[in-house]
């Protein structure tokens, strides 16, 4: 992979090739001209070693952009260009600041792990359901390259769950402090106003380590092959409860989010979902997702997600913190600094033994 700076139409090569399968910090630098008015000069660093802006080495295009204001942009967009087929990329973070030190942080590869459902006993696969048509029920699609969802119908209904497995063995009992599920769109557009749910299956649950299989609508009964019978079906399938639910018994719900476009990636973070991988006992994590949202039409659209087989790093992933987050004296809202508004949110507070309101313990995750 090359890297270019382009600004007007303009392309400032660096001559840096960076090699694939590896993580980069890129940041870009916009000044504005005095006398122009306009951003006329964009400065690009890659992978820069010193939280010291002068220290790092950098290349500049000195081309107009045509823009004098960021004050009202309303999106940001990042354009994809490749050359080469199955060439992708992800975006983890995008950070947006005045200064060099506020974009730039030191790595901490220590602390932060990625466990995918490739890794290790991992798996994914989805199951099914149909009202008017029978043996579906009893059908693997664990060689899929999608997982998909479904929650639709009204005389004649439809349902289709996802099932995903992580091997959280190489924890070895680390005490995680923070971790996100991440996956990514794939197929035809998710909307934005379609709502998804995420449980967790139950620690020690009898049938955790479910099969994942390598069928597509492949009956594991019919074909007469008993060494099969415990890939993943809807009949089979650990947590399942009747229609779109989750059996209550056995699973927790975590959180839930909303669609998005083609590639982009969405998920839950909170306390839950933390809180399920801390409990672990047997070093797999098996999450479920089914769609809320009810569309009426049988052959209404169906909700796809890029499974392992997949590949390209979207693979579906727990994202993790390591380690204990241990707050400054007087931090009330985590960022690192003691300030006027941490004093606010102190005397909001104050003298209260319950129901305190705490900025950093609220999670973006929607529960319950």
């Amino acid at each position: 992979m090359n890297w270019f700076i382009r600004a007007g139409g303009s392309d400032v090569g660096t001559g840096v090739a960076s090699p694939d399968n590896q993580t980069h910090l890129i940041v870009m630098k916009a000044t504005r001209g005095v006398e122009s008015g306009v951003y006329d000069n964009l400065e690009l660093f890659i992978n820069p070693t010193s939280l010291n802006e002068a220290e790092n080495t950098s290349f500049l295009n000195e081309s107009s952009t045509g823009i004098s204001s960021f004050d009202t942009a309303s999106y940001f967009v990042v354009r994809k260009a490749f050359l080469n087929p199955g060439n992708t990329f992800t975006i983890d973070e995008v950070r947006i600041a005045d200064t060099f030190a506020d974009v730039v942080t030191t790595p901490t590869p220590d602390n932060r792990t990625r466990i995918t459902t490739a890794d290790g006993n991992g798996a994914d696969s989805f199951v099914h359901w149909y009202s008017n048509v029978a043996g579906p029920d009893d059908q693997n699609q664990g060689g899929r390259y999608y997982a998909e969802l479904k929650n639709a119908g009204t005389d004649d209904t439809l349902y289709r769950k996802a099932y995903f497995r992580f091997d959280t063995s190489t924890l070895a009992g680390a005490d995680v402090s923070a971790a996100t599920f991440d996956l990514a769109c794939f197929g035809a557009e998710v909307s934005s106003d379609i709502t998804f749910n995420v449980y967790g299956l139950n620690d020690g649950h009898a049938n955790e380590g479910w099969g994942e299989g390598d069928g597509n609508n492949f009956n594991v009964v019919d074909d007469g092959d008993t060494s099969n019978d415990n890939w993943l079906t809807w009949n089979n399938a650990p947590g399942n409860a009747a229609q779109n639910g989750a059996d209550p018994a056995t699973t927790v719900l975590l959180g839930s989010f909303q669609g998005g476009l083609n590639g982009r990636h969405v998920g839950i973070s909170g306390d839950e979902l933390r809180d399920l991988i801390n409990a672990d006992t047997d070093g797999q994590v098996t999450l479920i997702v089914t769609r809320e949202t009810h569309l009426e039409g049988f052959t209404s659209a169906a909700h796809q997600f890029a499974s392992k087989e997949y590949g390209y790093g979207l693979e579906p992933s727990l994202l993790l913190e390591l380690g204990t987050t241990t707050l400054m004296p007087g931090d009330a809202d985590g960022n690192g600094v003691v300030n006027n508004a941490d004093a606010e949110i102190l005397a909001a507070n104050w003298q209260t033994t319950t129901g305190a309101t705490w900025p950093w313990a609220i999670s973006t995750t929607t529960v319950g």
